[in-house]
């Protein structure tokens, strides 16, 4: 009843998906084809920041990128998540 398909598995091409959530213990990593209003992977990668996880370079959208991203949103929880973005942004310029 509970059994979801490895992303390995199914599908057996990626063609046509935008979007894969990998569900781990500590959290859901999004990976994602295109970043509306950014674009595409290279398009994202410009601005992109380099992360150590677990020890290993990771690239992350940038924090300017991800509310230009949050701000074409309408759910409730983006709108929350956008204002915690933004005094974040704030912090990290030195602004009081």
């Amino acid at each position: 009843p509970n059994f979801q398909p490895s992303f390995l598995d199914y599908p057996k091409t990626l063609d046509g998906v935008k979007n894969i959530y990998l569900e781990t213990d500590l959290w859901i990593l999004d990976a994602m084809s295109e970043l509306n209003p950014i674009g595409d992977f290279e398009q994202v990668n410009k601005n992109a920041i380099t992360v150590s996880l677990f020890g290993y370079p990771c690239k992350i959208v940038s924090l300017a990128d991800l509310i230009r991203i949050k701000e074409t949103m309408s759910r409730p929880k983006d709108k929350e998540t956008l204002l915690h973005l933004k005094e974040i942004l704030r912090k990290t310029k030195g602004d009081k």
